[in-house]
């Protein structure tokens, strides 16, 4: 008995937690991969470390590399 009424004591000079509230993100909803790649340009390293590690959806990756066969087929044609 001495137990229970020493934990309602100890109850009573607690701080009571009012009704917690859900915390939320302040910046809302995370921006998907797509969206972030559309920050980095196209055929570079930049691009290329990202895509080893976010692992983009294929559009992104074909897109890239697109990029990267444009700059070879201008640097290949400028050398003739």
């Amino acid at each position: 008995m001495d137990l229970l009424k020493s934990m309602i004591a100890n109850r009573q000079t607690a701080k009571v937690i009012s009704d917690p509230t859900p915390r939320r993100r302040a910046s809302g909803k995370k921006p998907s991969k797509t969206e972030r790649a559309k920050d980095i340009p196209a055929g570079t390293r930049a691009m290329r470390g990202f895509i080893c590690e976010e692992k983009p959806p294929k559009k992104v990756v074909k897109e890239h590399l697109e990029a990267i066969i444009a700059k070879e087929c201008e640097s290949s044609s400028d050398g003739e």
